[in-house]
């Protein structure tokens, strides 16, 4: 971790990066912003410089040209950074918005051998789990059963 523990070195690519984020790329501006939102350490003082009022704007620059998957990066980014971390400078237009929703929301679900063997068992206990359910948010649920009533 080049001598920084991990919140700390987070947060020095954050101060380093800020400053660049007019030069980013689509992907880059994707990667930068899910790496921080799937690691969760970042401290408010680092996010600001980062996802200040330039971090949308150059999202909404090449908006047009973003690949499906950095869009569903973006929505991830944007469920941590506004929903948990409850933060709204910086953000993207709601229209490129509204598309890494729908591109998250989008993608196939491709169950492994395990979840099968998951749903397999569920359904020898009696249950009636019901498979890929996806959320309001555009998550995918391997399976969602009713126990209990609820």
């Amino acid at each position: 971790t080049a001598g920084h523990a991990a919140p700390e070195l987070l947060d020095a690519i954050a101060a380093e990066a800020a400053p660049r984020v007019v030069e980013f790329k689509e992907q880059n501006l994707a990667n930068m912003a899910w790496s921080f939102a799937a690691d969760d350490s970042l401290s408010s003082a680092a996010l600001m410089p980062f996802f200040g009022q330039y971090f949308g704007h150059r999202c909404d620059v090449l908006a047009g040209s973003f690949p499906n998957e950095a869009l569903s990066q973006l929505h991830q980014w944007w469920l941590w950074y506004a929903g948990e971390r409850g933060q709204t400078t910086g953000l993207p237009s709601q229209e490129l918005l509204q598309r890494c929703r729908v591109a998250f929301s989008a993608r196939k679900a491709r169950p492994s051998r395990l979840q099968r063997q998951v749903g397999s068992t569920l359904s020898s206990l009696g249950l009636s789990p019901q498979e890929e359910v996806q959320t309001e948010e555009g998550y995918s649920l391997d399976y969602v059963v009713e126990w209990c009533g609820q």
